[in-house]
């Protein structure tokens, strides 16, 4: 199937949950950089665990912006929650608005915030579209970056010229085809 209508992954900001790098207090918030997306995406994934105190309400917030998501009903485990509308870019922060912590995974990186100190551990972010783009939206990005593989050598136009091939190719074989089945 070219398309599908689950969720994609479109980005994330280079860290792997590899475990729990810090425990998220209530009414505290850790904060981020989103990393980079092929495409705009709709949520982050992000590992959470409860450790048996059940869900605890997981805030969505960005710097500069009122607009927030909240995540309420969630088990241990991957997680998304909804990016607000018109935010996309920049720092995420997820705030716990319950009365028990939740374990967040990332790695042992420099890099997220916690009351506005840098913090020795950067949480994992995964971006994730519900609206994947389709394969031919993408496609003249991906054939001008085919002849880059190369450090370049072939130059941006070799995708085109590899496509151009491949359909004289099979038009060439379909022809073939049809006149030895005459």
């Amino acid at each position: 199937m070219l398309r599908s209508d689950s969720p994609s992954v479109v980005g994330d900001n280079g860290v792997r949950p590899l475990g729990w790098v810090t425990t998220i207090k209530p009414h505290q918030r850790v904060c981020t950089p989103l990393g980079s997306a092929s495409s705009p995406p709709d949520a982050i994934r992000v590992t959470v665990g409860v450790a048996g105190a059940g869900a605890q309400p997981l805030a969505l917030t960005f710097p500069g912006s009122s607009e927030r998501s909240v995540l309420r009903d969630y088990p241990d485990g991957p997680v998304e929650l909804r990016i607000p509308d018109h935010v996309a870019a920049g720092t995420a922060c997820i705030g716990n608005r319950g009365h028990s912590g939740v374990y967040i995974a990332g790695e042992g990186l420099a890099g997220s915030t916690l009351h506005g100190e840098e913090q020795p551990f950067m949480v994992s972010y995964i971006l994730v579209s519900h609206h994947p783009p389709s394969w031919s939206s993408v496609l003249g990005r991906v054939l001008r970056h085919v002849g880059q593989a190369r450090a370049g050598a072939g130059g941006s136009a070799t995708g085109w010229i590899v496509l151009a091939l491949a359909v004289a190719m099979v038009a060439t074989a379909v022809g073939a085809a049809a006149r030895w089945a005459r």
